[in-house]
This record gives structure tokens, C-alpha cells and sequence, in this order.
């Protein structure tokens, strides 16, 4: 059998969110960013994430972290980030469990109970630390870049729903709408899931259509997702739902 192209994955998640690390079969792409590496990846081997993310070897949720070379001095590697619909600037669980692959595969070496593991991201320097229980790491702590409201208060009409208070805010370097789940006329319950992504990518193209998000840096951009969520309870408990890619 003749490959083309030999790739290698490891599958993993993060607090119960299935994801997906490409570790090699990549070469060393050009590009002094992440951004820049990222893009190249976007015009020449977008078929890759394709392949990767839809049926039969992926699926409709599936996020892929793609692990490169660092371009910082102090990193031990890049990530950046893709998904059925397209691409992320950064993703949080996805930096979680890749630094968890790479401690406990032995690609990053292990330094005692805590091993700080440095990555680059499109949103800049990622510092984590990798805390180490026996056999497997126990829990990993990100300091990102700051995360900031970018539109407050702001309100749109939304298809199926009417007028929809939000704000805008940017996080880990992708662009959030939040919105209490009142105003949509939900509450967050696992039953009402199908319904929260329907309404939620609902706002997520309303935002799009009707306002207008600068963020320092990359300039005009769009909403990427959408968090639904209640006011917190009595023991500061707030649930919320996460609405991204188809839904």
C-alpha cells in the first residue's frame, strides 16, 4: 500500500471533552509565527484537516490541537488549532491535554512533581505547569495572555428569539458573545442541550451580522462562540453552556 503522507495522532480528553494532538508527519513548517505556520497549513494542506476532522476518521466536534516546532526561544513547541468548520487562534482544554500528552509520552521530560512546559500559541506564550500524582499527571495550570470585554452591553435581534442583550469579550484570544440563558429563553440543562446550540449559533450569526468586533491585533474579526449562561446561586455556582463550531 503507497502513503503519501504518514501522519501521527493521539486521541485524549479534557474533562470529558474528546479531542485529537498531531504530533509528527507534518515536516517543519514555514512560518516565524504560529500564525504564519498556521496559515501556510490553511493554503496548501487544509484537505489534512479534512481528513482528520470529519467522518470516518473524525467527527462533527472534533478539535484537533496541530503540535509544531516553537518559534519562541523559551518553548518546548507550538500548537494551533482546528476543527470540522475551520480554525481557532487558541483553545484552552486542547492546550491542557496537549501539555498532558506531552509529559506522559516522554516528549517534554518530567522535572519531579511540577514541569513547566512553555507553548506557543496564535494568541502568544502559553506558561503551563504540569503537576505529576504516581503514574500520570494530576492537573495542569495555564497562564495566558489577559482576557478582556471587548463590545459591553450591547443587544441584537435574534432570529426565532427578538431583541438579545450580550456583551463581547475576548478570551485565550478567541472572541466570545456571553448571554444569559433567560434572554433566550432557556436555562442550562443537559436535556435542553440541542436546544442551546440551536439558539446559541443563532446569536453567534446575529453578532456577525450586526456588530462590528475590533480586537487589538488581529482587527475586525468574528465571533467565534458563544457562552449561555445562568447568574450565579446561592454557593456561587453559575451553569453555563458552550456553543462552538456547527452547534
Amino acid at each position: 500500500m503507497r502513503s503519501d503522507r504518514v501522519l501521527q495522532t493521539i486521541d485524549f480528553h479534557t474533562a470529558g471533552i474528546g479531542m485529537r494532538l498531531l504530533t509528527s508527519g507534518l515536516g517543519r513548517l514555514p512560518g516565524r509565527t504560529i500564525g504564519e505556520k498556521r496559515r501556510w497549513f490553511q493554503e496548501r494542506l487544509d484537505h489534512l484537516r479534512t481528513g482528520l476532522c470529519l467522518e470516518p476518521r473524525g467527527h462533527r466536534s472534533l478539535l484537533i490541537a496541530v503540535m509544531t516546532e516553537p518559534v519562541t526561544p523559551d518553548a518546548h513547541f507550538g500548537l494551533f488549532f482546528m476543527y470540522p468548520g475551520g480554525y481557532y487562534v487558541s483553545c484552552g482544554e486542547g492546550t491542557i491535554g496537549a501539555a498532558t500528552v506531552a509529559i506522559e509520552t516522554g516528549m517534554v521530560e518530567r522535572q519531579g512533581a511540577e514541569t513547566p512546559i512553555v507553548i506557543d500559541t496564535e494568541a502568544g506564550v502559553v506558561q503551563t505547569i504540569a503537576r505529576w500524582d504516581k503514574d500520570r499527571v494530576s492537573e495542569v495550570t495555564l497562564r495566558w495572555t489577559p482576557s478582556f470585554v471587548s463590545l459591553p452591553g450591547q443587544v441584537v435581534e435574534v432570529e426565532g428569539v427578538g431583541e438579545v442583550p450580550l456583551d463581547v469579550a475576548v478570551g485565550v484570544g478567541n472572541v466570545f458573545a456571553i448571554v444569559e440563558a433567560r434572554h433566550l429563553g432557556l436555562s442550562v440543562r443537559r436535556e435542553l442541550a440541542k436546544r442551546i446550540a440551536q439558539r446559541g449559533v443563532a446569536v453567534r450569526e446575529a453578532v456577525s451580522a450586526q456588530l462590528q468586533v475590533d480586537v487589538p491585533g488581529p482587527g475586525k474579526t468574528n465571533v467565534e462562540m458563544v457562552l449561555v449562561h445562568e447568574l450565579p446561586d446561592a454557593d456561587g455556582v453559575s451553569p453555563n453552556a458552550l456553543v462552538w463550531g456547527p452547534g
